[in-house]
């Protein structure tokens, strides 16, 4: 949260961020089950879904310290809610973008079956998209 801005002084923003919190965390966790209970050979596209799942997650783990009460120790409470907050959202982003350069590579390679899409791994893109979008937001947040 900004400063001057507490959830205990107005009611309504914090029940709308319960309310909105509580779906995210519902949303990422249904997302993470329905991974698991997938089939076993497990796609690419599904590895990253589940990713963004929880990254979002983390976001939502902010927003729940945010509406915490405060104690004496609200700087442990700011650091970890600012690191929080900048680095799940721009994982996320990274990871949304990638699926959508894995789904464009996939579909574009059977289309046109040209020597550039053969060499194409997805097992590959998902590691250095992964690793990737881990050392940005890491560079980001701590930064």
């Amino acid at each position: 949260m900004s400063p001057g801005n507490d959830l205990d002084k107005h009611p309504s923003l914090y029940i709308s961020n319960l309310v909105a919190t509580g779906l995210s965390v519902l949303g990422s966790v249904w997302m993470t089950i329905a991974y698991f209970r997938a089939p076993t050979p497990r796609t690419t596209a599904l590895k990253l879904i589940l990713r963004i799942a929880l990254s979002d997650l983390l976001y939502s783990v902010a927003n729940v310290i945010s509406a915490l009460p405060k104690s004496e120790d609200v700087n442990t409470y700011c650091q970890v809610e600012g690191f929080l907050r900048e680095f799940s959202p721009f994982m996320s982003i990274f990871l949304a973008t990638s699926t959508a350069v894995l789904c464009y590579k996939e579909s574009h390679g059977r289309l046109n079956m040209n020597r550039s899409s053969k060499f194409f791994s997805q097992t590959r893109f998902l590691l250095k998209s992964f690793g990737i979008s881990a050392i940005a937001s890491l560079t980001l947040a701590v930064a």
